[in-house]
């Protein structure tokens, strides 16, 4: 707070120190008017450097709010964005670095490290980091946590094999609960909208051939929203099966890749269901991208039906296609065949789609490595 009546007139302040002291993405100063006139405090503001969108008016004087950092990258999804790419792009990070903030919520809400956590997400300077049962949000330039949501057996894990189920953008984040997809606002954690799938008996006949056979007899399956992923106004999902144990509480952790066989768009505005596509065999949350235009994806035969055929030694394998489908339509615009089924993964990045294999699932007993 500054202005002439508390002592502090523009006069006998630096502007650009009063900027480079506001958190980014939020941080507030406000004039007390007094002498000051509008047009000065600008011209004041002005030179140093504050830009004109950041100031307003209000009844009492001017008003800075700072905004995002420019250059200041992100991380909205699981693997950084909906490319996949794993890299933030973000042009102001230069070494040494220095510690800005300490501290936090401790281990009791979060996912142990042993079980491969999902990260914290970061738009519009809010860390949300997910918990086995809970999302809180931190503010990212100095830590303090903003809210709670308690959702039970929202952390789902490991994001190598089921991809994430939160996704931020600037307003807030988006959570999977069961077929229902929530978001929560980015100040308060309150629920502000809610899409959800609408099952069928169809969709349960479907998703019966690709569900997984080798699980516990003492687990309990269920059909939820798997793969969530947000580009621009789409939201994104595809369907997937969630396991219970004998005491109905959600089996969070799995080393089984989810297969889906159905994929679908909601309209993040209003919320409405824009579109679904069924697909030839099947999808996995590692083997989906989008850019702004198009979602592509690989359509293979389930982990079921590989690894038998990879333990027969057999040289039908079934390949996978790689396919492009219309982000505001679902329209299939093209496929490439003969894609070998070991690679599982896609990446996107500047209109280039890099397939490669899911390093995750391989361990020292995989057939491949001996």
């Amino acid at each position: 707070v500054w202005g002439e009546p508390l002592g502090s007139a523009a006069a006998r302040l630096n502007a650009a120190e009063l900027y480079r002291v506001l958190r980014p993405c939020g941080g507030v100063a406000r004039q007390i008017a007094g002498g000051d006139s509008t047009r000065l405090t600008r011209t004041f503001l002005a030179g140093g450097s504050v830009p004109a969108e950041e100031v307003s008016d209000s009844s009492l004087g001017i008003v800075v709010r700072r905004g995002k950092l420019p250059g200041a990258g992100e991380w909205t999804h699981a693997h950084a964005n909906l490319g996949r790419t794993g890299c933030s792009e973000d042009a102001l990070i230069r070494l040494p670095l220095g510690m800005l903030w300490w501290g936090g919520p401790g281990p009791s809400r979060i996912v142990s490290r042993h079980w491969r956590a999902p990260v914290p997400l970061l738009a519009n300077g809010v860390l949300y980091v997910q918990g086995e049962h809970d999302v809180f949000a931190v503010d990212a330039y100095n830590g303090r946590e903003m809210w709670n949501r308690h959702l039970d057996g929202v952390g789902r894990f490991p994001p190598t094999h089921r991809g994430g189920n939160i996704v931020a953008d600037d307003h807030g984040v988006y959570c999977i609960q069961g077929l229902t997809c929530l978001k929560l606002n980015a100040a308060t954690g309150a629920t502000i909208q809610e899409f959800t799938f609408p099952l069928t008996d169809m969709h349960r006949t479907a998703m019966a051939e690709v569900m997984i056979k080798n699980t516990s007899p003492a687990s309990h399956p269920r059909i939820v929203w798997e793969f969530l992923g947000l580009a621009g106004n789409y939201l994104l999902g595809t369907l997937g099966y969630e396991y219970f144990d004998d005491g109905r509480a959600p089996i969070s952790y799995t080393k089984d890749i989810q297969q889906s066989k159905f994929i679908f768009a909601f309209d993040a505005p209003t919320g409405k269901l824009l579109w679904e596509q069924s697909l030839e065999h099947s999808v996995s949350p590692t083997a989906i991208v989008a850019d702004q235009q198009e979602i592509y994806l690989l359509d293979r035969a389930g982990g079921s039906q590989y690894e038998q055929a990879r333990r027969r030694g057999a040289g039908d394998v079934p390949a996978s296609k790689l396919k492009a489908l219309d982000l505001a339509t679902g329209e299939f615009l093209w496929s490439q065949a003969s894609i070998p089924s070991a690679w599982k993964a896609l990446m996107v990045s500047d209109a280039a789609i890099v397939v490669y294999p899911n390093s995750a699932e391989n361990d020292a007993s995989d057939g491949d490595k001996g």
